[in-house]
């Protein structure tokens, strides 16, 4: 059962918004693609700006729009003109339930792709590869910043949740006792 479970949580054909989800997967499986298989073909400076692009693409896309469509959540990072810096977490009304292949799929491959760059970034480093650090050092920062806004957003959400159940239950309390003794 919990793995027909597992299995059903990653059929595109039972996503809400399979379009979204395959632009989610489209852009960070380019970067990966090119990080390894551009420099076959192509001189190095291509394939760093071929990377950086699919991984900026990925950063916009998933932060702008398929984070709102496939879980209802939305984060943006704002400078104040005094210079300060302002995190805004949004997420969807309380009546919104995200559908959980959507889910799954924005979850998972948000988690894999910052891993994937931070596994690589580690590697050069180690190898002292300055141009691969430089690009794993892109596409880790990106990622890692949606990571973050999101969690953030999630953590935000089941706040907002939290507070939403507390008054519907206090207000369902108040509607009974009315209607009792009043």
């Amino acid at each position: 059962m919990a793995q027909e479970m597992q299995e059903n949580d990653y059929d595109i054909s039972r996503s809400a918004h399979p379009i979204a989800v395959l632009f989610t997967l489209l852009f960070k499986a380019g970067a990966v693609l090119f990080y390894f298989f551009a420099g076959l073909f192509l001189d190095s400076t291509f394939k760093f700006i071929c990377v950086t692009l699919f991984v900026c693409f990925d950063f916009w896309t998933v932060k702008n729009i398929t984070g709102r469509l496939l879980v209802g959540l939305k984060w943006d990072n704002n400078f104040q003109q005094d210079g300060t810096e302002i995190w805004e977490y949004q997420s969807m009304d309380a009546n919104f339930v995200p559908n959980t292949v959507d889910k799954s799929f924005f979850w998972t491959s948000l988690l894999s792709f910052t891993a994937f760059w931070c596994v690589f970034l580690v590697l050069n480093i180690i190898s002292i590869s300055i141009y691969s650090i430089c690009l794993n050092l892109v596409g880790f920062t990106l990622s890692w910043c949606n990571l973050y806004g999101f969690y953030k957003c999630s953590q935000e959400h089941q706040t907002k949740m939290k507070q939403f159940r507390k008054n519907v239950a206090k207000e369902g309390f108040k509607y009974m006792a009315r209607k009792q003794f009043g």
